[in-house]
């Protein structure tokens, strides 16, 4: 992972004796390391290493969230400044991964913090592709989602247009692909693709690996075949009709 990683590039927010290459929950690493980890040889006696979908692409990483998980409006404003500067923020066919999200009322999705609406439509609409995280419920003893799984309650997640794609989780851990995961949020709109998020394996700091599960997860492995086709190639391929499997 380290060789992916463009350290001249990275922010943290706020910025104050923050090292936005420091990862202090683990989340940044994980989803990093299943679009960019690269295995460091092919000795097949020992756990060595894994590969990402693209391995050593180039990784920018953008910190707003603290060791417990949480950010501000405020920060993720200045991120969206960062990645949305003429010069030095994100270009066309770049893919920027918001494995992030803020539940809230299903009624405000527009108008909740809708200058960042504002700016992310822009940047999307001058050619950078945005994937989001779909978003993931609280489950109780028995591995039922605690309350609606309406996937229009996660924002910025709740966003539609074009080049942005939310992503929710398939359980992938039977020996068939199974339904949505019992975790993951849904509904169209805002959900667009579906891809594993269940006990997926990849970097953890200290040079080790970890299985985690959620929608983060679902997007960086959406985020990662993006950035390898470099483009979104149709339109016509989002889902024009959406059946959820639990309904059924």
């Amino acid at each position: 992972m380290v060789n992916s990683v463009d350290t001249s590039k990275g922010k943290a927010f706020p910025g104050l004796f923050n090292n936005p290459h420091k990862d202090v929950t683990g989340h940044g690493t994980h989803v990093a390391g299943l679009i960019a980890a690269k295995k460091a040889s092919e000795n097949t006696d020992r756990i060595n290493g894994i590969n990402g979908l693209v391995p050593n692409a180039k990784v920018v990483s953008i910190k707003i969230v603290n060791k417990s998980g949480f950010t501000t409006l405020g920060h993720l404003g200045n991120a969206w400044n960062y990645v949305s500067h003429p010069s030095t923020g994100a270009q066309s066919n770049d893919v920027i991964l918001m494995a992030l999200g803020s539940i809230q009322n299903i009624n405000v999705c527009e108008t909740f913090g809708n200058v960042l609406v504002e700016r992310l439509r822009n940047l999307a609409s001058e050619g950078v592709y945005i994937v989001m995280s779909a978003g993931n419920c609280e489950l109780d003893p028995n591995g039922v989602c605690i309350g609606t799984r309406n996937s229009l309650q996660n924002w910025p997640g709740c966003i539609s247009g074009p080049n942005i794609f939310t992503i929710g989780s398939i359980d992938n851990t039977n020996t068939t692909i199974g339904g949505i995961s019992n975790f993951s949020f849904y509904g169209q709109p805002s959900v667009d693709f579906l891809s594993p998020g269940n006990n997926v394996l990849s970097c953890r700091p200290g040079n080790g690996y970890i299985r985690y599960s959620g929608s983060s997860m679902s997007a960086a492995v959406f985020a990662g075949l993006l950035y390898s086709v470099d483009g979104w190639p149709s339109d016509a391929i989002r889902f024009q009709e959406y059946l959820n499997p639990l309904d059924t």
